[in-house]
């Protein structure tokens, strides 16, 4: 199988999932991810959530402040991490 079927596949799979789905799973991983790693004073690269993809709703970790998360940033040709600090600086 390829890897662009895989990410079909799963793209529709997630289409299939409601918003209290995505917010269960998302809270989910949130959990597994907090009870498998001990990150208090880490780093953690994360991305935002595109919500009409409905991907893993992000927002459950970035609300964690006790770890450091640095969003990655696309500018020209380079990507580059900056912390995640309030969601005042998205605007």
């Amino acid at each position: 199988m390829t890897k662009s079927t895989l990410r079909q596949r799963y793209r529709d799979m997630r289409d299939q999932l409601s918003k209290e789905e995505i917010n269960r799973l998302s809270q989910q991983i949130f959990n597994q991810f907090q009870s498998a790693f001990q990150l208090e004073d880490q780093a953690v690269s994360i991305f935002l959530p595109i919500a009409h993809r409905k991907e893993v709703n992000t927002w459950y970790f970035l609300n964690n402040q006790q770890i450091a998360y640095y969003l990655p940033v696309v500018q020209g040709e380079t990507l580059k991490h900056v912390l995640f600090e309030s969601k005042a600086q998205l605007q």
